[in-house]
């Protein structure tokens, strides 16, 4: 580690000396963002090219004489001489021309002025997440989003927003729900088969945004946008090809991606490939010293087959997190056709495979003095989607803007677990078949005032759920294994329409909207299940839940450079297959089947208030209040035989279900600010802090489920010329066991007074030899602390060095 360490600041001298030696000139807009894809060029056209991804380009080949021109759609062209370039210290400004727009975000599937929009949103470009080289899309949330992560395996990363997780957080994929089914109330990894590598941005929406995507927005959406295809000139079509390789030292990183693009005027195709291996994480050796050997695994598992027997192996270094590894595979083509001046259509192929993907923490599970579990992962992670999607912007009597997706998703997930000593492996298939189809509409009633958005969308799942176990030692099959969901017939569908009303005033915009929203479920039983299921369980159960929201927000601007938010809102989670059906061990308990649920619904209340303090400062806050009733929770609850505990393989086990038992109520505020120095240095901080309480039958105050600690981060930036680099000190605070939230916050993988607080000092640097190529260095928890956040069941890694190679010709 010591020789990679020095490397790797071997590496960042070397890159800020090659800085010195040549003239490189960086052009920026006057908010200090460097501007990519600026034409450069001199009088007689001896010199010309474009600034790179930092908006840098190097001038050396430059003779000096006559001007240089600066030009980028949008900016007023800048002309200066050498002499003007060195007074303003190779750091070029271009100023906006008067009618260059704001930030355009995709807020649901339509495009508006980040402006106009009154919910909190934090935007990850693809240059922020080249910057840290996160391993995958939970990664870069984490490190950019404001967002806590939790992680029960390498292989996982379940978003937290304002306290809510899970099911109740919306993924969007190019304007696709990913939330299906069986999206489950625990942690999620569904998150990680997103591949950073062809993003092109992705958008953290805060707050209850049922109006807009219907269920499962109640603590926010995560939308993530892939990179879309460029298109050529009449004269020239586009060929680019991008690269890099990576190596990451906590976990023997080594991945590799590569994509092609072809655009000619009026079709472009996009092809991308990336492959990852990771070896087993390496986690910090630096432990507090009131609890030494937290984390350490010190037994792993083995079998020995000439016996016959799983054996527990002593681990020679307990940092190594043995049961981690995995690898995958993702795969995009897309292809877009320009039909005439006003539409366009876009096709969306996505594939995401892996291996097989360990569950760390039920494999470093403790039972009477030995491993619980001989095995226990998750099959290969298979996601495939395709999507059509159809734009026109020829207004008629209906709309100026029309937008067409229909979709089709198949999710594989599969679990295989054999408990110590237990020679039956137990397998369970579940396979999700997701059908969509969105229309949305926009309609311009008063020009640059008053607008309408409206649109229709419907979601049909259809799942399958199978079990069977296989003898190790003879490779008999037997099928006394209970399927995770219902053994027969599944489906879950789900349709809305929403009609929202916006008004933009010079000083004061206003949006009122309303959402119907209905959801119909068909569950059914085999009779040959271990279980003895009730008659009308068998013949299957229907049963439908309908849901109305809505949401009120204003934008006021109280000067010219700051502006304040407001927004009162419901939003509502329909019971999926999950919630109703499923049967999952987790611990000492079972839980089983109780379909008489009902949508959980929420009332949100935020104030926010945004702007700048001169040129140089701009922040956001924002402090929010919901109240969720009908919460759904894990209880106590019975077999359909009235039994309250279940034996499975030996193991007795307490019978709970999810039951509307529960109003909770969340607290909270989010704070961030960016300082610019000066051109050349920044400073940004966030910092959030969520509290979070349940009542039950109306009992005393208990924990909600979920909520993290305080977390936050601050980052100081230094652009100049080729070379970005940054440093970043991130903390999480302390939170109690007594604040644990019951069985779905782990508090087993705590230490017995909770979950530490951690800080953690982490570097990046990235070198821009020229627009086609650039190396980038980090180092992460550069002393080594061991830290794990809370509800996870993984330690994070220990002290890392990172490399990462681009380019594209």
């Amino acid at each position: 580690m010591r020789e990679l360490l020095l490397l790797f600041l071997c590496l960042w001298l070397s890159v800020t000396s090659f800085v010195l030696c040549a003239q490189v000139v960086t052009v920026t807009s006057s908010d200090q963002i460097g501007l990519t894809g600026v034409e450069v060029w001199s009088q007689d056209f001896q010199f010309n090219g474009t600034t790179d991804e930092s908006g840098s380009i190097d001038i050396s080949s430059w003779d000096q004489e006559g001007i240089l021109n600066f030009r980028f759609l949008g900016y007023e062209i800048a002309q200066l001489s050498s002499q003007q370039i060195r007074e303003v210290d190779n750091q070029v400004v271009l100023i906006p021309e008067s009618y260059e727009t704001g930030e355009v975000i995709i807020y649901g599937r339509q495009e508006y002025d980040a402006s106009d929009v009154p919910a909190q949103i934090v935007t990850i470009t693809q240059h922020s997440i080249e910057s840290t080289n996160p391993q995958t899309a939970a990664d870069a949330l984490s490190q950019h989003g404001d967002v806590f992560v939790q992680k029960s395996q390498l292989g996982g990363g379940s978003p937290v927003i304002r306290g809510f997780e899970a099911n109740r957080v919306l993924l969007v994929i190019d304007g696709v729900r990913m939330n299906n089914a069986i999206y489950r109330n625990g942690h999620l990894q569904n998150a990680i088969t997103i591949d950073p590598a062809i993003l092109d941005k992705l958008d953290v929406i805060f707050g209850p945004n049922s109006l807009i995507f219907g269920s499962d927005a109640l603590g926010g959406v995560v939308h993530f946008q892939t990179r879309h295809p460029d298109f050529g000139t009449p004269t020239e079509k586009k060929l680019q090809t991008n690269y890099y390789a990576r190596y990451n030292s906590s976990n023997q990183e080594r991945s590799g991606h590569i994509d092609f693009n072809y655009g000619s005027k009026r079709f472009a195709s996009l092809t991308s490939v990336t492959f990852s291996d990771y070896g087993d994480l390496r986690t910090g050796n630096n432990r507090p010293d009131a609890f030494p050997n937290f984390g350490e695994r010190l037994l792993f598992q083995t079998r020995d087959e000439s016996l016959g027997i799983d054996v527990a192996a002593e681990n020679d270094n307990p940092d190594i997190q043995i049961g981690t590894a995995y690898n995958q595979l993702d795969l995009l083509q897309k292809m877009s056709w320009i039909i005439n001046d006003d539409s366009d259509i876009d096709l969306n192929i996505q594939y995401s495979t892996s291996s097989d993907v360990p569950r760390y923490d039920n494999l470093s599970e403790i039972r009477n003095g030995t491993l619980r579990w001989a095995e226990w992962s998750f099959g290969p992670q298979n996601r495939f989607l395709s999507s059509l999607t159809y734009n026109t912007y020829k207004p008629t009597r209906l709309y100026d803007r029309l937008k067409v997706i229909g979709a089709y998703q198949r999710i594989d997930e599969d679990r295989i677990t054999r408990l110590w000593q237990i020679p039956i492996r137990e397998i369970q298939n579940e396979d999700v078949s997701v059908g969509s189809f969105t229309i949305d509409l926009s309609k311009d009633i008063r020009a640059n005032q008053l607008s309408l958005d409206y649109g229709v969308d419907v979601q049909h799942n259809e799942v399958r759920s199978a079990a069977f176990g296989e003898d190790i030692n003879s490779g008999d099959l037997t099928q006394d294994v209970l399927t995770r969901y219902g053994s027969g017939t599944n489906r879950l569908t789900t349709s809305g329409a929403y009609v929202n009303l916006r008004n933009d005033q010079e000083r004061i915009n206003w949006a009122l909207g309303v959402r119907y929203a209905r959801s119909d479920y068909f569950i059914s039983y085999n009779e040959d299940d271990p279980v003895e299921w009730p008659t009308e369980l068998i013949e299957g159960v229907q049963s439908s839940n309908q849901a109305i929201t809505f949401s009120a927000s204003s934008q006021y601007k109280l000067s010219d450079l700051i502006t304040a938010n407001a927004v009162l809102s419901t939003a509502f989670r329909s019971p999926n297959i999950d919630d109703l059906s499923r049967i999952r061990v987790n611990g000492d308990e079972i839980s089983f089947p109780n379909l008489d649920l009902q949508p959980e619904r929420s009332l949100n209340f935020e104030l926010g208030l945004s702007g700048s303090i001169g040129s140089k400062i701009s922040f956001n806050t924002y402090g929010y209040l919901t109240r969720l009733s009908d919460a759904i929770v894990r209880d106590d609850f019975a077999t359909p035989d009235g039994s309250t505990t279940f034996i499975n393989r030996g193991d007795t086990l307490q019978v709970i279900a999810n039951q509307n038992v529960a109003e909770a109520f969340i607290v909270g505020f989010s704070h961030s600010m960016t300082y610019h120095i000066n051109e050349y240095f920044s400073l940004d901080g966030s910092i959030n802090w969520i509290r979070g309480n349940e009542v039950i039958d109306g009992a005393a105050n208990e924990p909600f489920s979920h909520i993290p600690p305080t977390y936050g981060q601050i980052t100081a930036s230094y652009n100049r010329g080729a070379l970005n680099s940054s440093v970043v000190y991130r903390f999480n605070g302390f939170k109690p066991i007594e604040r644990f939230g019951g069985s779905v916050d782990n508090p087993e993988f705590a230490t017995a007074i909770g979950s530490l607080a951690w800080r953690t000092l982490n570097a990046y640097s990235t070198y821009n030899f020229s627009d086609r190529l650039s190396l980038t260095a980090g180092v992460e928890n550069i002393f080594d602390l061991h830290y794990r956040t809370f509800s996870s069941g993984l330690s994070a890694p220990g002290r890392s060095v990172t490399l990462a190679l681009r380019g594209s010709f």
